[in-house]
């Protein structure tokens, strides 16, 4: 089919797989219809009649063929005009129009159908439109203010594929009957305005592939109930995942990917029964895989690949026997994939993965492509070219005599460690409660703000992931003077976390003891917690005892440490103003 209409500006419109220029359907007729015009010829409250409106619509295009021209004439009535439909139960009310040479959906054409432009405010007149579709097209400037005071009847507003920029008006969430909104695949800028994220009707959001920014709103702020559908997927997102959406019973798609959320992979995902699509990959996600996955029956792709994550696969995803796409990263491979029968595509390349590739079930069809860059695999079927795994039986005798040679050494060294520490107390003065700080670090205790750790640890970078525990994260941060700290984000999706924070600050904000970081400042608001302290550079006791490219400890230094704890601790218990109980003690701890 060849097109025989070109609109000029500034209404104009094209597409590659499928167009509508415009449809309108309207449950009873269409009043005031307008169609874009300059303020110059047409002025909107003279279109009393929807003759004037198809009159103006026409006088706006560019028509070589005349096929308008020879049609739309005053001889015939205009609801017999060539792709003009009037209502029955209104005759002489225009309900539809729809333009063959035009209306090319489901085709793959080009050249005459590219329709430009922006999108004309003069549609907002249409305060019957239930459908607004001008997606695949190469319509540019900005969005609208679509609200429903324009159109209280829109359902539909689907303007995907297009070139349109800008910001997106806070207006849309004003649109009470909308259902589907589409805005893919555009320029769109700025942060995602929080009332789109409070629709009562909204059953499909589509905002991929734009260049939209900022944390989502909490959990009081995200109101869906009937969402089945939302798509953030290649964006510009950060924070943590919304727990409004824990609230979505009839989620069915939920896609994140590629965005640079911060956060544990939330087990409360787990409680929407109805999911089939869950795409959380390439964020910086931290902490291991929820075994609550496993309750996901009806899950068909997983997607969890390029994250921080940690630990095993949990033998619950198993119970994934609809799954057939899968893209993880964890160590090792489970054996129980082979059960997951449906499974058609499986991602595990270039991720740490270790130990024996399973034999048979789907495995036997893989291809090396699925677990290329993981030098640590072994076994699996011969055509993946693997090495055979080593025998396990002599493995096996060493490392558990390791074992028992390490926990004796460590109860041996730790019983000499107290009886030097005790014989030596009385000679150890008190640490003095006013002791001098560091105050080269300090930042006043003025409350800092999530913008300014944003910035300070650029954006959660994982580059700045200094250690992870079991309520949140710490990162490097650099704040505006320049001055370096360690930022302490809090997981407020774990459970406990926030009195956690509330916790630390109480106990620590008087506390004074070279041995222990003290609080420097605070950022606290709805949703979000997180503790600036004094940053250690030399790293952990941990990375000194298990990285082999640093200096082996003496024992000297070891017994200096032990000492340096204990000290601490005989603080915390009996020096402070309150007892203070340290829960945590370990190695990665220990600065």
């Amino acid at each position: 089919m060849e097109a025989l209409l070109v609109l000029d500006q500034p209404l104009a419109c094209s597409c590659h797989r499928r167009f509508r220029l415009l449809r309108a359907e309207s449950a009873g007729g269409c009043k005031g219809c307008t169609t874009p015009a300059t303020s110059n010829k047409i002025i909107l409250n003279s279109l009393n009649t929807d003759l004037t409106a198809l009159l103006a619509f026409k006088s706006q295009l560019s028509d070589p063929l005349r096929l308008l021209a020879n049609n739309w004439t005053n001889q015939t009535s205009f609801c017999h005009w060539t792709g003009v439909f009037c209502s029955r139960r209104w005759p002489q009310r225009v309900t539809k129009l729809e333009l063959p040479a035009l209306d090319l959906r489901n085709n793959s054409l080009s050249g005459l159908n590219q329709l430009r432009g922006s999108i004309p405010n003069e549609l907002l007149s249409l305060q019957n439109l239930r459908n607004l579709s001008l997606e695949a097209n190469y319509l540019s400037g900005q969005l609208p203010n679509f609200s429903s005071t324009s159109m209280p009847s829109l359902i539909f507003l689907l303007c995907n594929n297009n070139s349109l920029s800008g910001h997106i008006p806070h207006s849309i969430g004003s649109l009470s009957t909308l259902r589907h909104l589409n805005l893919n695949y555009n320029q769109l800028t700025g942060p995602a305005p929080p009332a789109i994220f409070n629709m009562s009707n909204l059953e499909r959001m589509n905002l991929r592939e734009n260049n939209l920014y900022g944390p989502l709103p909490g959990n009081e702020s995200f109101k869906l109930p009937m969402l089945q559908e939302i798509r953030l997927s290649r964006n510009k997102f950060m924070g943590q995942i919304p727990l409004g959406l824990a609230s979505c019973k009839h989620l069915q798609i939920l896609s994140l990917y590629i965005n640079l959320f911060v956060d544990v992979v939330p087990a409360w995902l787990a409680q929407l029964s109805e999911l089939t699509f869950l795409l959380l990959g390439n964020n910086n996600l931290v902490g291991r895989i929820p075994s609550e996955f496993g309750n996901l029956t009806v899950l068909r792709h997983l997607d969890l690949g390029s994250c921080n994550l940690s630990g095993q696969i949990p033998l619950e995803l198993g119970n994934l026997r609809q799954l057939t796409h899968l893209h993880l990263m964890s160590s090792p491979i489970p054996n129980y994939l082979i059960n997951l029968t449906c499974l058609s595509n499986l991602n595990l390349s270039f991720n740490e993965l270790e130990g024996q590739v399973p034999n048979g079930g789907f495995f036997s069809n893989l291809t090396l492509k699925s677990l290329m860059g993981n030098v640590r695999l072994c076994g699996g079927p011969p055509k993946l070219g693997f090495s055979p795994c080593p025998h396990k039986s002599r493995r096996t005798f060493c490392q558990n005599f390791l074992k028992f040679v390490l926990a004796a050494v460590t109860i041996a060294f730790c019983a000499i460690t107290i009886c030097l520490y005790l014989l030596r107390r009385k000679r150890i003065k008190k640490p003095d409660v006013k002791a001098s700080i560091d105050m080269a670090g300090m930042i006043s205790h003025r409350p800092v703000s999530y913008y300014e750790i944003v910035r300070a640890t650029d954006t959660f970078s994982e580059e700045n992931l200094l250690g992870v525990g079991s309520f949140g994260k710490v990162f490097k941060g650099q704040l505006d003077d320049g001055k370096i700290f360690a930022i302490k984000v809090f997981s407020m999706q774990v459970e406990q976390a926030m009195q956690s924070f509330d916790a630390e600050c109480k106990a620590l904000r008087m506390a004074r003891h070279h041995n222990l970081i003290r609080i420097l400042s605070t950022c606290s608001n709805m949703d979000f917690r997180a503790l600036v302290l004094q940053y250690m550079p030399n790293g952990s006791l941990e990375e000194h005892l298990q990285n082999e490219s640093r200096p082996c400890m003496g024992f000297l230094t070891r017994l200096g440490v032990m000492l340096g704890v204990s000290m601490a601790m005989e603080y915390l218990h009996h020096g402070h103003h309150e007892v203070v109980l340290r829960c945590d003690l370990k190695p990665s701890n220990l600065l």
